[in-house]
């Protein structure tokens, strides 16, 4: 039997015949800063608004390795279940997180940002003026993604790396600071008859 409690925006699985026994990993903020598949994306609001520049990885990367295996029939029905250190967590599917999800969820790494002693070196014009496109674009790092989250967001939430960003909520309720483990939980098989 499955009981679904849909409660401050998580869909959480209780009952202990409900779900499969899953595996897990802890996650470590050093070892994804190591991840060949890291990228710098720039966080916007629905309406353009930066919110800052983050180095980034999709949770798809760091999960692939745990759902191997997992059929195609049971996407929808796997869940993937993180934990912060403060003992929160956050609940999505796998279908929420494998491509091509239309806005898959990042674990934000860290803040990019420029140093004080950095040189930029910037053409000026004949007209000896200096473009602010190009000395915005100079100091910023190389933007591989832009990712516009739902939410509508004044500022971005107080988080603590790594941070879960589920882009595709209307509400950042599922977004999680310090995450340090994701659980796989997959559904019982069922014997045929």
């Amino acid at each position: 039997m499955l009981v679904l409690l849909a409660l401050c925006g998580i869909t959480v699985g209780v009952g202990a015949e409900s779900v499969a026994p899953g595996q897990g990993e802890r996650i470590e903020l050093e070892l994804l800063l190591r991840h060949p598949k890291q990228i710098t994306a720039e966080l916007r609001t629905p309406s353009g608004r930066s919110l800052g520049r983050f180095e980034v990885l999709p949770v798809w990367e760091v999960v692939r390795p745990l759902v191997v295996g997992v059929p195609d029939s049971l996407h929808r029905e796997t869940v993937l279940v993180f934990s912060s250190v403060d003992g929160r967590r956050s609940v999505l599917s796998l279908a929420e997180v494998m491509p091509p999800a239309p806005l898959p969820p990042l674990f934000l790494l860290r803040r990019v940002e420029g140093r004080t002693g950095d040189t930029v070196r910037v053409p000026v014009r004949a007209s000896g003026r200096i473009a602010t496109e190009q000395v915005e674009q100079a100091f910023a790092p190389a933007v591989r993604l832009r990712y516009r989250v739902l939410a509508r967001l004044n500022r971005l939430p107080s988080l603590r790396f790594p941070a879960l960003v589920v882009g595709a909520d209307p509400q950042p309720s599922r977004w999680l600071s310090e995450v340090v483990r994701v659980d796989v939980l997959q559904p019982p098989r069922r014997e045929r008859p």
